[in-house]
């Protein structure tokens, strides 16, 4: 269901202080001027581009009768209506395209309009433009760093100890989002991810009390990572333990991101060797992207995947 909702008033700066980030905050003050008191009473000029909707071709143009109102909501929508019109935002017209519109109450007790587009939806082409990846966009922030949100550092320190499974999952969820910090993540989450799984049932015990600290612990000291520079040469570092496999891809021997995965059932079989050489493969799968195809070092504490192509003649 899409709604077109009408946005009746500006950012109140003094109200926002309560919800936003610190950092948010200041950024609004320092550009308070941009955000006046009062919306202005007309539409700023036309730049030289126009917006239309386009059709699809042969599509019957929509004419829906409005929703039934009571005199009381009739009286509020006439009202903000005339309230558009007289600061030039609507106009009357004579358009074979009709859509109903309703009313939304809001928190404060007064009622917000909005029009039901969805027939409109309906029939409009529907234009794709590719999304850029936001871990792309960053990439070519290098020079700069990442870090924990400051926020988010102080809500997992203070997270209470999970009581049903929809706390852990929450808090799972949480600390997955910032799993690029910690090293050997899925290990050290496993007991959690055991009680999140289906037909399982709540149990809260020593395992996961352990690791339900060791995450929070980790995640509020988290190291700050570098963004990648594709003029440096960037460096793996691979191992594997018995039950998970663990990378981190750095340059100038600081970290850019961490890579760990448990192992499964069948994998958990293989010979030392083997989950040597699954951990590299994982962690050039995973950064194929900076890797490719400029020359990078490989670091591993398993001497015999220097020589790889001798070994292992089928690779």
């Amino acid at each position: 269901m899409i709604f077109l909702v009408y946005k009746e008033s500006y950012l109140n700066l003094d109200e926002t202080n309560q919800s936003l980030p610190s950092l948010a905050v200041s950024l609004l003050q320092e550009f308070e001027d941009v955000f006046p008191e009062e919306m202005p009473n007309e539409l700023p000029p036309i730049r030289g581009i126009e917006h239309q909707i386009d059709f699809v071709p042969g599509a019957a143009i929509p004419n829906r009768p409005a929703y039934r109102s009571n005199p009381e909501e009739t009286k509020e929508l006439q009202r903000q209506v005339e309230d558009l019109m007289s600061k030039g935002y609507v106009r009357e017209s004579m358009s074979p395209c009709a859509v109903p519109v309703l009313l939304v109450p809001k928190k404060d007790g007064t009622w917000r309009m909005c029009v039901d587009c969805r027939a409109i939806n309906n029939i409009t082409v529907k234009y794709r433009h590719p999304i850029p990846r936001l871990d792309d966009m960053l990439d070519e922030l290098h020079g700069s760093c990442i870090e924990v949100d400051e926020e988010k550092v102080k809500a997992i320190k203070e997270w209470p100890t999970p009581k049903s499974i929809t706390e852990v999952r929450s808090f799972h969820g949480l600390a997955s989002f910032y799993r690029r910090f910690v090293k050997d993540f899925s290990t050290l989450a496993a007991p959690l991810t055991e009680v999140i799984k289906k037909n399982v049932g709540f149990h809260w015990r020593a395992d996961q009390e352990n690791a339900f600290a060791t995450i929070k612990e980790r995640l509020c000291s988290a190291p700050v990572l570098s963004l990648p520079n594709f003029n440096k040469t960037f460096e793996i570092e691979c191992d594997a333990s018995g039950i998970e496999i663990g990378a981190v891809l750095m340059q100038d021997r600081r970290p850019i991101a961490f890579f760990n995965e448990k192992l499964s059932k069948a994998s958990l079989k293989y010979p030392t060797y083997d989950k040597e050489l699954y951990a590299l493969v994982r962690a050039l799968e995973t950064w194929q992207h900076y890797l490719w195809p400029r020359e990078f070092v490989i670091h591993t504490d398993h001497e015999s995947l220097k020589h790889l192509k001798c070994n292992t003649p089928e690779i």
